[in-house]
């Protein structure tokens, strides 16, 4: 199941682009983006298969890595976030806002959601 953000991100695509003929894995997708977004900053990112819940399988491994930059590789977390392309603002009001323990749920739900537009905008331009 894809967060609701994400369906009505896909429905306006298959209806306005693709017209519902194109079947894409997005959350394969998103999770190859990050993966390559990582690689090039070398950061290593291995993630276990996507089973039966895909999308939140990929959540919970990738908030697993969000905290651990954020509290121990702080630097490498900020170029991760400039790499990944996220709004600055949009991070301090995270990080000054969210309770403590929502504070990487949010991060890491910008970060996939960023990721999943990225792979949008590659599928809706190269078609």
């Amino acid at each position: 199941m894809l967060p609701e953000r994400w369906n009505k991100e896909i429905i306006n695509i298959h209806q306005v682009v693709f017209k519902g003929n194109m079947e894409v894995n997005w959350v394969d997708e998103t999770a190859k983006q990050l993966i390559k977004d990582f690689t090039m900053l070398d950061i290593p990112l291995e993630l276990k298969p996507l089973e039966e819940n895909p999308y939140q399988d990929l959540f919970s491994q990738v908030r697993y890595f969000v905290q651990d930059l954020f509290e121990k590789h702080h630097s490498v977390y900020l170029n991760l976030m400039y790499r990944i392309d996220l709004p600055e603002d949009e991070l301090k009001s995270i990080t000054h806002n969210a309770m403590n323990n929502e504070v990487y749920d949010q991060i890491t739900e910008l970060i996939l959601y960023r990721e999943f537009m990225k792979v949008v905008y590659r599928n809706r331009y190269s078609h």
